[in-house]
């Protein structure tokens, strides 16, 4: 079976413990996930900010938002950009700046995903 094939299955991807107020990186099928918690809602993004690369797990979570530790760019567990520090207040954040998400569930003490095509969080 190929890698391409098992990226469209759950995988348990850690417990419902092991994630706490910080990012989690993980890594599942070769595919790098910051792992994080926004209120009750498990999120899974692609360990990518959009802006210069960082890695999102190195961040923090900040109002049910997770922000990047390279230069503050924050993402809504949707994926969408909601703060970019050094843009203007008048200037709109672009609809595309966006983060690539991954489908979540939190069940029986664990949390799985499904990593093989991006959509919006579901928890």
């Amino acid at each position: 079976m190929s890698e391409t094939i098992l990226r469209h299955y759950w995988h348990p991807v850690a417990t419902s413990n092991e994630l706490g107020e910080k990012p989690v990186r993980i890594c599942l099928l070769d595919e790098r996930i910051a792992l994080w918690r926004s209120r009750e809602q498990v999120v899974a993004f692609k360990d990518l900010c959009i802006h210069r690369g960082s890695a999102l797990s190195l961040g923090w979570v900040e109002d049910g938002n997770l922000a990047c530790a390279y230069h503050g760019w924050t993402y809504a567990p949707d994926g969408a950009c909601v703060r970019i520090p050094s843009l203007p207040a008048e200037r709109g954040i672009p609809q595309k700046a966006r983060v690539v998400v991954y489908r979540t569930q939190e069940k029986y003490g664990l949390i799985m995903g499904v990593f093989g095509r991006a959509t919006s969080a579901d928890t």
